[in-house]
């Protein structure tokens, strides 16, 4: 994925436009036009319209690459996508597909590692303002009001 990004991060900033990816979008169209089978251009499509935060048609040329393809690097996207967003159960659902087609990818396995880890923080983090929200109530105060008149102190 690293990769994937520093090429078509370099290739955008060779068409002079370093943040704007719509010279290159444009270009991979073109590219995939002539040779529709290219499966990498078309995951560099995807990650250009991503960058230049098009996550609808990134999503789109994922999801045909994985009906038509059962592509692995579009499995990969589709979890960083979801995950970026903050969107971790469509993430672990993207993750679990991919696994059952490619049960010994270490990349997949490394996704769903992180993703474990980002859920258990949250959770954890859910279960720490639970308990602190028993305390504000069990003396007798408004949880939503002490978080208010404390919000600096409670956010620590």
């Amino acid at each position: 994925m690293k990769q994937r990004e520093e090429k078509v991060n370099k290739k955008a900033e060779k068409n002079g436009t370093e943040r704007d990816y719509s010279e290159l979008i444009q270009s991979y169209k073109k590219e995939i036009e002539a040779n529709p089978k290219d499966i990498n251009k078309r995951n560099m499509l995807a990650f250009a319209y991503f960058k230049q935060g098009m996550l609808d048609e990134a999503k789109d040329t994922l999801l045909h690459l994985v009906e038509e393809c059962n592509d692995l690097m579009a499995y990969r996207q589709l979890i960083y996508i979801e995950k970026s967003q903050g969107d971790f159960e469509s993430a672990k659902l993207w993750a679990y597909e991919a696994l059952e087609s490619y049960p010994d990818s270490i990349p997949i396995r490394e996704q769903m590692i992180s993703l474990a880890k980002v859920t258990k923080d949250i959770k954890e983090q859910k279960n720490q303002e639970e308990e602190i929200n028993k305390m504000i109530i069990k003396a007798g105060k408004n949880p939503l009001k002490f978080k208010e008149k404390y919000k600096g102190e409670y956010e620590r």
